[in-house]
């Protein structure tokens, strides 16, 4: 039955103004939720990103200064002493330089035998923060 072009019919009726509220409040924070994990997953993807161009810079560090003679390294890299970088490798995907990035050299005792070498990769991630990759090596004379 109608009355005034408005059914009766409980099975009929409209939305009420709270349940209105109520669902766009859900979608509203389902959405801000959706957001976040967005901002979220992109932050992680960059830090992998700029980890793995570090790994790769690392590694080739590595193989440069193990190809030396252990005998002369400390005389070529002095305990402490910054490290020329590589350049990065175009054909390699995210083989980046990295913002701020340098590389140090230490031994544990220069005149030791074998010759104990810490190779110490830096940079700084996008928030500005200081990263560091070590990797240390055991070299005969």
């Amino acid at each position: 039955m109608h009355r005034g072009g408005v059914s009766l019919d409980p099975r009929c009726r409209g939305l009420t103004l709270v349940e209105t509220v109520v669902a766009l409040s859900v979608l509203a924070i389902a959405a801000l939720a959706s957001v976040q994990l967005t901002l979220a997953l992109r932050r992680q993807a960059a830090e992998a990103a700029s980890m793995r161009a570090a790994s790769r810079r690392l590694e080739a560090l590595h193989e440069r200064i193990t190809s030396l003679p252990a005998s002369e390294l400390p005389t070529l890299h002095p305990d402490g002493s910054t490290l020329p970088l590589p350049h990065p490798d175009p054909t390699v995907p995210d083989d980046v330089a990295l913002p701020q990035e340098r590389a140090r050299i230490f031994y544990e005792i220069p005149s030791a035998d074998p010759l104990v070498v810490s190779i110490w990769y830096e940079w700084r991630d996008d928030r500005n923060a200081l990263r560091r990759q070590i990797v240390r090596t055991v070299m005969a004379r």
